[in-house]
């Protein structure tokens, strides 16, 4: 395993941070900062009861711990956040077209963020780890973005996994992609399927041993994140690779979410996902921030639950679907489940609890104000409720009688008032100009937000959070942006 330390730039690293904080407050001032149920899936298998009314926590309580937490059963675990999902230049060729920064400039901007962890994926290659910027404060997951047409996150890697070999015939395509799979496994990493739902990428392999599903990429709804993919998309990838030809089809899961229209291809992607739940396949859900260029890394973030903050270890917390991922300045959660019925919630994401038990769960959701909390279990929303403080603590109780998934969604009130009509424009529509989304994103948004130069290319900028919340906008509940989705404990 590869040790990479970045020194003697923490001063620097704090007054950057200093100074977006003193810029996003006087942005504030200015007025330009703010602080429909799911569907799809199987029906439920379990009787559910609200177990009372909500339980408020004042905004002023104790912030939800970041830190060391003891878990019983798990041992002394923490919550670390990082972007598993990025690229520099110039070992990402479309990187490179885009203005993206050398490994030293990407890392450094995800110490900025304070980002514990963090993956170069860079597509095809792993070159970069090589690179002499490739250093930082923070645990570096050496991986690559694999496969051409069909994009796949391989993270906590020590050395390349080969490529499909074309050559072999489209009859051995998905035994090689089984293979890449298994090497991943084999070097104690984790497979991801990035972005699944991006039209030409769309993912139709028939292996499912990947260990989770980026749900979540860039912001919700932009640059791509807009766009429906379709059933044609699966079609012409079955046939362009040769598989139609010799009677291979795509995996149902992808033609089920595919079917879904309206909430473009996050919201397929989380169909994706939560088909493979319902199937009963236990997947950890993440985000990427797919930087290139232009914004900071981790939007959005992706929290994973591991005893160490190391490479392995958080590839470890990945495959145990110990996940959450956030809007950058979004909400924070915990979400625990009391599985023996002693007041104790010891159960956390990725657990377990048991059937024909009536268990207590609880969600405390910090910074959601105006928000709304979703609970989704087998794919359907069995509890919804409004957010009145920043800090609340809801609980209900479930009685499982066959194999069930529990889920948390956490939603932010977009404040249109807050954002500009041109911006609202650009982000409804991700085309606002003509030009790749990066180059609407620059020039509407860097007058609106801090920029920063580090060594980088171009400006990277942070946007309010009142426009973050426009970006990642769900056009299946609207008026309501992403801000929270958890992997789920499970009742077996």
């Amino acid at each position: 395993m590869r040790t990479h330390t970045r020194t003697q730039i923490g001063t620097l690293a704090q007054t950057l941070a200093q100074a977006l904080t003193v810029a996003g407050t006087a942005l504030a001032l200015a007025g330009c900062s703010g602080g429909g149920s799911s569907g799809g899936g199987s029906a439920s298998t379990a009787a559910a009861t609200q177990s009372g009314t909500p339980t408020a926590v004042t905004s002023s309580a104790t912030p939800i711990p970041t830190q060391v937490t003891i878990v019983a059963g798990t041992g002394t675990g923490q919550w670390y956040k990082g972007d598993l999902h990025s690229h520099s230049a110039p070992y990402s060729n479309d990187a490179q077209r885009q203005g993206g920064d050398n490994p030293g400039a990407c890392f450094y901007l995800g110490e900025v963020q304070g980002l514990d962890f963090m993956a170069l994926t860079d597509h095809r290659t792993f070159d970069q780890v090589n690179d002499p910027t490739y250093v930082a404060n923070l645990t570096i997951l050496d991986g690559e973005e694999w496969g051409g047409t069909i994009h796949i996150g391989m993270v906590g890697l020590d050395a390349l996994v080969p490529e499909i070999d074309s050559s072999l015939g489209a009859s051995t395509l998905n035994a090689q992609v089984q293979d890449a799979y298994d090497d991943v496994h084999r070097q104690g990493g984790a497979v991801i399927t990035n972005h699944p739902c991006q039209d030409s990428k769309v993912h139709v392999w028939l292996s499912r041993t990947f260990d989770a599903v980026e749900v979540w990429n860039a912001y919700w709804n932009f640059p791509k994140g807009y766009k429906d993919a379709t059933t044609q998309d699966v079609d012409d990838k079955v046939d362009g690779l040769g598989l139609s030809a010799i009677g291979e089809n795509a995996n149902p899961e992808i033609r089920y979410a595919t079917s879904i229209r309206g909430g473009g291809a996050s919201y397929q992607a989380l169909k994706f996902w939560e088909a493979q739940l319902n199937a009963g396949r236990k997947k950890a859900i993440v985000g990427g921030g797919d930087r290139h260029s232009i914004t900071f890394p981790g939007i959005p973030t992706t929290r994973v639950f591991t005893d160490n903050n190391t490479e392995k270890g958080i590839a470890a917390g990945i495959r145990a679907g110990r996940t959450w991922v956030g809007a950058d300045q979004g909400p924070e959660l915990e979400y625990r489940a009391d599985a023996d019925g002693d007041g104790v919630f010891e159960s956390i994401i990725g657990d377990s609890v048991p059937l024909n038990r009536a268990v207590n769960f609880q969600v405390r959701v910090q910074n959601a104000l105006d928000g709304r909390v979703d609970i989704v279990q087998n794919g359907q929303t069995i509890f919804q409720w409004n957010v009145t403080s920043n800090d609340e603590t809801f609980t209900w109780q479930n009685t499982a009688i066959g194999r069930t998934w529990t889920r948390v969604d956490v939603f932010e009130k977009v404040e249109w008032s807050k954002v500009s009509t041109t911006f609202q424009v650009l982000a409804a529509s991700a085309a606002g100009i003509s030009g790749s989304g990066t180059s609407a994103l620059s020039t509407f948004a860097i007058p609106l937000g801090f920029q920063v130069s580090v060594g980088t290319r171009y400006p990277t900028i942070r946007l309010p959070h009142a426009y973050d919340k426009v970006l990642n906008l769900d056009r299946m509940n609207w008026g309501f942006s992403r801000g929270a989705i958890t992997s789920p404990i499970w009742s077996e």
